[in-house]
């Protein structure tokens, strides 16, 4: 990938170049598909696919004689996507993105109401049941929804603990800050077919995602009119930033891989994990602690519906 004025750079930054081990072919192939996605998102013209099965907490909703907003709740943070559009309607009626916007769930969820509830997981359950060129794309998908929901649970663990961090801000930063990686798969997964024909082809996708998926989840939730709160999030994750938000999303994220929650090229790191440890002035019998205490909430997310 060239250094030079790419569009999936973050603000000018060098990235390891997708598939540092692959063929010119490849290079061009992936790079290609991943400008288009950014472009299809600057333009608001790419689809949000869910990363799991919705169509089950649609009926669970439905079977209820009253439906209360902790039932809504529970459909919701189970779905990264369905967390980005809830956002995304409670913000372009009723929130202002730039200057501060809504970030918290519940208060969403009481602004979009019941029927928009209902309405954003009819849309995405509609789409659902893509037909992928790539076989492979749903185990990939359900891996990182997994690693997903174990990141947003610690997350919020542990800004409740740091006590200068609003949970619920935690909580939908941490749902979201890697949502990049899902529209690559996605994306590469419904156009290219020529992904599984290359050599190394999976481990290229997964170069891909590592380098791309900031820029790719940054222009994505702009694009949906999401909090820049969590855009930056979305798009500085992964740096040196001082900002705190940023560093217990990364902490809680590098715990769900310490914890064995991985996926296409994402792997435990140590030294990231200690160092974000450190500068939020943390330790490890603390994650070990969150970890114990998120068990029973990630166990009945994990298992609603399936």
């Amino acid at each position: 990938m060239s250094t030079t004025n790419n569009p999936l750079d973050v603000d000018g930054d060098t990235h390891p170049s997708i598939g540092e081990t692959s063929t010119t072919e490849r290079h061009a192939v992936l790079d290609d598909a991943l400008v288009q996605l950014l472009e299809r998102l600057n333009t608001n013209a790419s689809p949000v696919r869910p990363l799991t099965c919705v169509q089950p907490a649609i009926s669970f909703l439905e079977s209820l004689p009253v439906i209360g907003r902790d039932h809504l709740r529970a459909a919701i943070i189970r779905e990264p996507m369905a967390i980005a559009l809830l956002l995304r309607r409670a913000n372009t009626r009723y929130g202002d993105p730039i200057s501060s916007g809504l970030t918290d769930i519940d208060q969403a969820i009481d602004l979009v109401g019941e029927k928009g509830v209902l309405d954003l997981l009819g849309q995405l359950a509609s789409v659902e049941n893509q037909q992928w060129r790539w076989d492979r794309a749903p185990q990939h998908l359900r891996k990182i929804w997994t690693n997903t929901v174990f990141t947003a649970l610690a997350a919020t663990s542990l800004a409740k603990r740091r006590g200068d961090i609003d949970p619920a801000l935690a909580f939908s930063a941490a749902a979201l800050h890697n949502i990049g990686e899902p529209l690559i798969i996605q994306h590469l997964s419904a156009h290219m077919a020529k992904v599984k024909q290359l050599t190394n082809g999976l481990s290229a996708v997964g170069h891909a995602m590592a380098a791309s998926h900031q820029t790719i989840g940054a222009a994505a939730l702009r694009a949906w009119n999401i909090p820049d709160r969590l855009v930056q999030v979305a798009r500085l994750h992964h740096g040196h930033s001082p900002d705190p938000l940023s560093s217990l999303v990364l902490v809680a994220w590098q715990a769900a891989l310490h914890y064995g929650y991985v996926y296409l090229g994402a792997h435990p790191d140590p030294a990231a994990l200690e160092r974000g440890l450190k500068r939020l002035q943390l330790s490890t019998t603390c994650l070990n602690d969150v970890t114990r205490e998120i068990l029973g909430d990630l166990n009945s997310i994990m298992t609603r519906g399936t």
